[in-house]
């Protein structure tokens, strides 16, 4: 989760991004250099000239100032996401037996296509044999309803799982690169 404040430039008025912890930052539009002074109720922003704002990013580094609290929050927004994730994962199970399983794409692909068929014949025996194969019209719908809701569990388990593990590796490349650079 990226967590953004939106503040605007004392110079130009437009709207200028801060993320958590930033303490300087230039305005996109007029580009003017701020300092972020922030209080217990508000975030606001000071016009400085260019050689304190080179200061003030010479002493972030050199001291590594902020980059500890920016370490801790990533960490927890990283133990945050993970624990989210556990408690998402369960949604996404469907049950298997006595058992609640994730969803499988070939299995699902094959039962979908099984119901499918099911459904065809069902339906060309209704029309055009004299057998009346009326089981097969219940069961074939039923079972292409439930293979179909598989398999769209499945894909949705997908996508929030890419979303996952992109959010993950996110958090810990900048983990890594606050820690590269104190």
């Amino acid at each position: 989760m990226n967590r953004t404040f939106d503040i605007f430039c004392n110079h130009c008025g437009s709207k200028v991004i801060v993320k958590p912890f930033e303490v300087k930052v230039v305005c996109q539009n007029c580009r003017t250099y701020l300092q972020i002074e922030e209080t217990e109720t508000t975030i606001s922003t000071l016009v400085i000239d260019e050689l304190t704002f080179l200061e003030l990013n010479d002493s972030l580094v050199v001291k590594g100032r902020s980059s500890q609290n920016e370490i801790q929050f990533y960490k927890e927004e990283l133990i945050n996401l993970e624990g989210n994730w556990e408690i998402e994962l369960e949604t996404y199970k469907i049950k298997n037996g006595k058992k609640r399983i994730l969803p499988r794409r070939n299995q699902s692909m094959v039962f979908l296509f099984i119901a499918i068929g099911m459904s065809l014949v069902g339906i060309y025996s209704g029309l055009f044999s004299k057998n009346n194969n009326w089981i097969l019209l219940i069961i074939g719908p039923v079972w292409l309803y439930t293979s179909s809701r598989e398999f769209h569990k499945f894909r949705t388990f997908k996508e929030a799982e890419e979303d996952y593990l992109n959010e993950k590796e996110r958090l810990e490349n900048e983990i890594q690169l606050l820690k590269n650079n104190m």
